[in-house]
């Protein structure tokens, strides 16, 4: 973590996520969660009725909560559900849209779409809000019932992670593709992120792709900007509270009540934030989803300033010295409701890096997703099994077979783009692509 007089002690913990480079080293945890039984697999898209436009990050689960995935940035889901759970239900639900519950027996062997209905004005409708609503008010509520909204109590989750880095070319250079099933344990919520807070690996891969590439007869190694599996903790607002959630929050942030929405029968203020034009400037912009009846933070996006960026860019190379720029990143934070409390869903990060010399640019995305909620009290992860925050997945030569993850809940390849380009292609290869192929026969 880089420790600079531009942060102040409150924000140093949030800023490891901002202000940090890592290379990527290995490390491998022993031991699995999941228990020896057979399972068979759901899959679909969820899509806007309307327009038939796909829903990105929704919650698919089945009813009880405990178990579940989140769609992946085209609405395709899949969800490995145990076979004796068979004659329970799904449950999709999207902010904005009707929840939908449709009975597993239905869905079983098919992979067609699911359409939500959108629901903003079927709500406002029957739901009498007001219309001035003291925004700084409301956060400072939301601050203050933390302890009542989320776990109170350590708990262990089961999770999924994927990062990809590739060069936007025409078709996009793959230079790395990682992911894992994951093992959380956090403490309660309202001691904030402590040492016992930890991640193991339960299973991961790396493809063994090229991991940098060639300019003027150099080789720039690309790093990831991340913290790899750690992104579950440090993603997780709530314990490693930001800046723009710091008790002082209003003195550096103009706050704006916006609007109401929805996610499954619970309404949502939307409130949006962005710097206040004065000298302790915030780092961030973005928008707030604010549950009206507990006052719970369900959902979270937000991209940094420009000027934060600059100084991302300022302290970056002076550090690393690498001819790399950050363009711009998205963070976005979800919560899912079970049994009375709200537990962390998904988070998700995109950074667009420039290389300043070839004047390429290049993407880093990170996804992460809690699939199941482990039943009773969590236990901590014995020290030789938690990962560094420095660490990541060990690489396995070969590539992934479609049962390579066993009964576990992964987030869903992107059909013929890139993801699955990477998980079919060879050790050091590419898949070829539809019109590579047809050029190919031609010839």
């Amino acid at each position: 973590m880089f420790r600079t007089r531009l942060l102040s002690s409150r924000q140093a913990p949030w800023a490891r996520l901002f202000f940090i480079v890592l290379f990527w080293v290995t490390n491998m945890g022993n031991g699995s969660v999941l228990q020896a039984q057979s399972y068979f697999q759901i899959k679909g898209q969820l899509i806007d009725q309307q327009d038939n436009m796909p829903l990105a990050f929704a919650h698919v689960s089945l009813v009880n909560g405990r178990m579940g995935t989140t769609s992946n940035e085209d609405g395709y889901f899949i969800l490995q559900i145990p076979s004796d759970a068979e004659a329970d239900s799904i449950k999709f639900s999207y902010i904005g849209y009707q929840s939908k519950i449709i009975a597993i027996a239905e869905l079983k062997g098919g992979q067609g779409r699911i359409p939500l209905k959108r629901a903003g004005i079927e709500l406002q409708e029957v739901v009498v809000r007001p219309s001035n609503v003291d925004p700084i008010l409301l956060v400072k509520s939301m601050l203050r019932k933390l302890k009542y909204n989320y776990p109170q109590q350590r708990k262990n989750t089961t999770g999924f992670f994927r990062e990809i880095i590739y060069l936007n070319t025409s078709p996009p250079t793959e230079m790395l593709y990682a992911e894992g099933v994951l093992e959380y344990f956090k403490t309660a919520y309202k001691k904030r992120v402590r040492p016992l807070d930890a991640v193991r690996i339960v299973k991961g891969v790396r493809k063994p792709l090229f991991y940098g590439y060639i300019h003027r007869q150099d080789t720039l190694s690309l790093p990831a900007i991340s913290q790899g599996p750690h992104l579950g903790i440090l993603l997780d607002i709530i314990k490693t509270l930001p800046d723009f959630l710091q008790p002082d929050f209003w003195q550096r942030y103009k706050f704006q009540h916006i609007g109401y929405t929805n996610l499954d029968t619970f309404s949502l203020h939307i409130v949006k934030f962005k710097p206040l034009q004065e000298k302790r400037q915030g780092l961030f912009e973005g928008k707030l989803y604010i549950d009206a009846s507990s006052m719970a933070l369900v959902k979270a996006i937000f991209i940094p300033t420009r000027k934060a960026i600059e100084r991302y860019n300022r302290i970056h190379n002076k550090r690393q010295q690498l001819p790399i720029v950050l363009n711009s990143r998205v963070l976005e934070v979800n919560y899912s409701h079970y049994q009375g409390t709200w537990y962390l869903q998904s988070g998700h990060v995109t950074n667009q890096y420039i290389d300043i010399r070839s004047k390429v640019p290049f993407t880093n995305k990170m996804d992460m997703i809690i699939t199941a909620i482990q039943a009773g009290k969590g236990k901590p992860i014995p020290s030789d099994q938690t990962v560094h925050k420095e660490s990541v997945f060990a690489v396995l030569v070969e590539t992934p077979s479609a049962d390579f993850w066993e009964g576990y809940n992964v987030l869903a390849p992107l059909p013929e783009t890139l993801d699955s380009t990477i998980l079919n292609s060879a050790n050091n290869g590419r898949k070829e692509t539809p019109s590579e192929k047809q050029n190919k026969s031609q010839n």
